[in-house]
């Protein structure tokens, strides 16, 4: 049976050193840890906002030797943090407030209680989906890379107690998780003299990356703005998108992300693609 060890108010724990982006914490709480055992330690991000909300299983690595200590791990989420919000965004959620300040049944004041609740980062409410009195809301978080994705299940349950409190009398309202489309895209690609095509086509996978992380819900992928961002890269002196070899519409309800995307040199004839 270990010995019991004193973790002190402070003490740092990360994420894993060699993967980027490192996310620091700080123990809140002096906290004994029992030898054979293992206790709750209560965290806060080292630095505040978005960057530090992080998904279960992701803080494993204590900078500071504890001979008494196995492993650490957060078997939770962390999340709740926020970047300062800019004039834009206060903006648009006063604007909203003004749809939610009475218990009424538009679709407004149906979508602005759902942004209410921690962790939504959109959503959009349909009136009359199933007839008169009926409401279906779709709800949205954001992953680690900011990008919007379907809610998950355990959020959309806490939206609709959350709506269910707020929701008139005569109207049924029901949350659901909205459908995701996957777009994959291979990219063939000519680099600029003097440039390597490893670091050209690493920055166009991201440049691709971003692209995708800000399309909105609704919003369609129209190719020859993804050519733009891919044009715009430095080094890059051509290129042509295999797939997808077309727009891709969107339903209102929907959102657009990223399935694979491969970057090759050029070859306009050939339709192969190295990950």
């Amino acid at each position: 049976m270990g010995q019991n060890e004193t973790i002190p108010v402070g003490t740092v724990c990360s994420t894993e050193p060699d993967i980027d982006p490192v996310v620091e914490f700080l123990t809140t709480e002096e906290t004994l840890v029992v030898g054979g055992s293992y206790a709750d330690i209560p965290v806060e991000a080292k630095e505040a906002g978005e960057s530090g909300n992080v998904e279960a299983e992701k803080v494993t690595y204590l900078p500071q030797t504890f001979p008494n200590i196995g492993e650490i791990k957060n078997l939770q989420p962390i999340a709740g943090g926020a970047d300062e919000e800019d004039d834009e965004s206060l903006r648009k959620r006063i604007v909203l407030r003004w749809y939610g300040t009475s218990f009424g049944g538009c679709e407004e004041s149906f979508r602005t209680w759902a942004l209410e609740v921690d962790g939504v980062a959109e959503a959009r409410a349909i009136a009359c989906w199933k007839g008169p009195g009926t409401v279906k809301i779709y709800i949205w978080s954001k992953d680690e890379s900011n990008k919007l994705v379907p809610a998950s299940d355990t959020l959309i349950s806490t939206v609709q107690a959350y709506i269910d409190e707020r929701k008139p009398i005569c109207t049924s309202v029901t949350v659901g998780k909205p459908t995701g489309i996957l777009v994959d895209v291979f990219v063939h690609l000519e680099c600029e003299s003097g440039y390597a095509f490893t670091t050209v086509s690493e920055n166009v996978r991201s440049a691709i990356i971003s692209f995708f992380n800000d399309l909105g819900v609704g919003e369609d992928l129209i190719v020859s703005k993804l050519i733009a961002v891919i044009m715009g890269e430095d080094g890059v002196k051509d290129a042509k998108i295999g797939v997808p070899k077309a727009n891709v519409d969107c339903e209102s309800t929907d959102t657009i992300m990223l399935g694979r995307s491969g970057v090759v040199a050029k070859s306009w004839e050939k339709q192969y693609v190295v990950w």
